[in-house]
C-alpha cells in the first residue's frame, strides 16, 4: 500500500504571503506614481491579497500574520486602484504625458 500524501507545509505559504504584502506596501511607497507605476503596485498588491487568502485559509503558527498582512496588502491595493483611476482620468482630460 502506497504511503498516502503528506499535507504540504503551510509555512512556506505564509512566508510568501507575508513578503508579498511587505512588497506591496514597499512598492506602493517607493514608486514615484505614473500610470505604469500603478499598474505595478496593482499587482504586487494583487498577488499579495491572493496568497493571503490561500494562507489564512489553511492552518499553521503564522496564521493571524498573514491576516494582519492581508488587510495591510487589501488597503494597499484599494489604494493603489484609486489612485490609479485618478491619474488615468488626469491624463485622458489634459492630454499630459503617461
Amino acid at each position: 500500500m502506497p504511503d498516502a500524501p503528506r499535507p504540504a507545509d503551510t509555512r512556506t505559504l505564509h512566508i510568501v504571503a507575508l513578503v508579498l504584502a511587505v512588497l506591496s506596501v514597499v512598492a506602493f511607497f517607493s514608486l514615484p506614481g505614473g500610470v505604469i507605476d500603478y499598474l505595478i503596485m496593482i499587482a504586487c498588491a494583487g498577488a499579495a491579497v491572493f496568497f493571503a487568502v490561500r494562507g489564512v485559509l489553511r492552518p499553521g503558527v503564522l496564521r493571524w500574520v498573514v491576516l494582519v498582512g492581508g488587510i495591510v496588502a487589501t488597503l494597499m491595493l484599494v489604494t493603489s486602484l484609486g489612485l490609479f483611476v485618478i491619474r488615468v482620468t488626469r491624463v485622458l482630460t489634459s492630454g499630459a504625458p503617461i
